[in-house]
């Protein structure tokens, strides 16, 4: 099943929300992006087995200030029995970040037996955080991964206006956690 989008241009932002891929015991979300140009931005995915639904990465993407152009964005999620794969590319200014995340079950007790996360191609590993700081204000831009517990709680999104709420809430609470996180969101602002 492939998950369905809803992109939003509303007044210099981008609010891309979508609806969950699942087959049986797996759900996945492809990425929900609020991008706004002159805040601190968030891109976020997840996916829910046996569990909760849970933040599986979370981009928190500065801008490149007022004269910056929105980005162009797609996002597709497919679920097939057990593994489920999220795709996501950015594309701004001339520069592209594409993202990728796979996750497989454990067949009896459909809990995460293996998930990857690629951005650009890399491989990153997970045990390093899954919250990635995204500098677009400098070219090429910048990311650096950071090690913070992802937020949780519910991960609804069908609406513009739950995909905004949960990003405002997932900001606050790394601010709240990491002083880099915290700087690098206020300085997303100027």
């Amino acid at each position: 099943m492939v998950a369905l989008l809803v992109t939003l241009l509303t007044a210099g932002q981008l609010v891309q929300t979508g609806r969950a891929a699942r087959s049986g015991d797996l759900e996945i979300w492809a990425g929900s992006l609020v991008f706004r140009p002159t805040e601190a931005s968030v891109l976020f995915g997840g996916m829910r087995g046996a569990s909760e639904a849970q933040v599986s990465y979370l981009l928190v993407l500065k801008g490149q200030g007022q004269t910056a152009a929105l980005p162009r964005s797609s996002a597709e999620a497919r679920v097939e029995g057990l593994a489920g794969q999220a795709r996501h590319t950015l594309q701004l200014e001339g520069q592209s970040l594409q993202l990728e995340y796979t996750v497989k079950l454990d067949p009896v007790r459909k809990t995460i037996n293996r998930e990857t996360l690629s951005l650009n191609g890399k491989v990153v590993d997970l045990l390093r955080g899954r919250v990635f700081l995204i500098d677009w204000s400098v070219n090429p831009y910048r990311w650096q991964q950071r090690q913070t517990a992802l937020p949780s709680g519910s991960l609804e999104t069908a609406s513009k206006k739950q995909t905004e709420a949960l990003a405002r809430r997932f900001l606050a609470e790394l601010s709240k956690q990491d002083r880099v996180l915290k700087e690098f969101i206020e300085r997303s602002g100027r």
